[in-house]
């Protein structure tokens, strides 16, 4: 672990058929997409290795394995560990999340959803020093959040509710796809109920 770093692993969710991208992603994984110059998976990565991470696991479906493998490579041109690993049923963000257990290994971690690009002076390196256990989640004022997960904060930045996708938000906080979690999200995640979706749900996981 790099000195003065409560947190050097991450874990990039990159699932998806980039249906909503059509005809541009010609149905493959969105997170190969290119954006600007690069492939959207390029913007997270980007996004954990500057901020001090390098041991990353990249979860995404199983046709989409052996892309990345060729794109990504063990992150040795990077001066990281890289793996993937797949999410062999879709049962949503909070399931593919638990495909990565063991890639913790008991440790706090950092989980990115692989298709918000974000920029690199979020905070992230900050808050990656300063975890000490718990949950966090980075939120960023949008005017109109109704698309988003919603939360709103107390005076001392304590969440005070989280709402999916809201028809009447109760703030402008949407939250952003940057999350901070001790090892016990894992066993969340096996208490959680499946949604109507038949989905396991990040935001009932950070609830």
């Amino acid at each position: 672990m790099n000195e003065g770093v409560a947190i050097d692993r991450a874990i990039i969710l990159a699932g998806g058929t980039g249906s909503r991208l059509m005809p541009r992603s010609g149905g493959a994984n969105k997170h190969l997409v290119t954006i600007h110059d690069a492939p959207m998976i390029h913007f997270p990565l980007a996004l954990a290795i500057g901020a001090g991470v390098r041991h990353i696991l990249v979860v995404t479906t199983p046709s989409a394995e052996a892309d990345f493998r060729t794109l990504l490579g063990d992150g040795s041109q990077w001066g990281i560990s890289l793996e993937v690993a797949t999410q062999r049923r879709p049962n949503g963000i909070a399931g593919a999340l638990a495909v990565g257990e063991s890639f913790a290994g008991g440790k706090p971690f950092l989980a990115i959803l692989g298709d918000n690009i974000l920029d690199g002076e979020c905070g992230l390196a900050d808050a990656l020093v300063r975890f000490e256990g718990g949950a966090e989640l980075f939120a960023f004022p949008f005017e109109d959040p109704r698309a988003y997960a919603v939360a709103a904060f107390g005076p001392d930045g304590a969440v005070l509710s989280l709402e999916e996708k809201p028809a009447v938000p109760r703030d402008t906080w949407a939250v952003g796809g940057i999350y901070l979690y001790d090892a016990t999200a894992f066993a969340r995640i096996g208490d959680l109920i499946p949604s109507s979706r038949e989905e396991l749900e990040i935001t009932d996981l950070n609830r």
